[in-house]
């Protein structure tokens, strides 16, 4: 059994973190990457609605149907969440992650596994509830509890002046947890948005923000 390293990618909606979790698996090795989501229980959850309703599909990447049923995610994330405390969408992938034979041990807060070395988790947005001195709780907590590292990304474009504007957050949620993802983050990337969409274009401009992390983490 190899121990595995948890590895979440946070930041607000459009900066970029599919890509860098791309651009690392790469680098990692496809064959050693277990790639998931906290939110794909939420896409479970609301699929048949969403699809009923309004003719679009939660899993749609197309850019413009996907802002158009945004609004519809984050509110049924954020009762759930509150509700549950943070956990339930935690809650949920451990059990995925139980069903895909990973072997969580609490004793020596450890992740085994005899296939895989890496979890990376690339949609990590909330800290609401992580209790820094306990360190559990909410999405930060089940990182951090097995040792996991994380990482908050802002994407940033230049203006005709020169000066620089980030990303902003898309709701209230991202504003108010995007600080504490970025305030308790191992590794924090800025990187500039990119005119292309095609993933080999993205990878040549921007390998050499992932590469540090990738040089830290190989080290682990």
């Amino acid at each position: 059994m190899n121990k595995v390293l948890i590895i979440g990618i946070g930041g607000n909606a459009r900066v970029g973190k599919g890509t860098f979790e791309q651009i690392l698996v790469d680098l990692l090795g496809q064959e050693n990457c277990y790639t998931c989501a906290f939110a794909t229980q939420l896409r479970e959850d609301i699929k048949d609605f969403c699809v009923s309703y309004f003719g679009i599909s939660p899993y749609d990447k197309e850019p413009t149907r996907k802002k158009i049923i945004r609004p519809i995610m984050i509110e049924s994330a954020r009762i759930k969440r509150k509700l549950s405390h943070g956990e339930y969408f935690v809650d949920c992938l451990k059990e995925t992650l139980k069903w895909d034979k990973f072997f969580f041990c609490a004793t020596h807060n450890s992740v085994e596994h005899k296939k895989y070395k890496y979890i990376i988790i690339n949609d990590y947005r909330f800290a609401e509830y992580y209790s820094p001195d306990a360190n559990t709780g909410d999405e930060t907590g089940f990182i951090k509890e097995f040792g996991g590292k994380t990482v908050h990304i802002k994407q940033f474009e230049y203006l005709h002046n020169k000066n620089i504007i980030y990303v902003p957050p898309f709701s209230d949620e991202e504003m108010n947890n995007d600080p504490l993802i970025e305030k308790y983050s191992d590794f924090q990337i800025k990187w500039p948005k990119c005119g292309t969409s095609d993933f080999e274009d993205l990878k040549v401009q921007l390998i050499d923000y992932v590469r540090p992390v990738y040089e830290e983490i190989i080290k682990l």
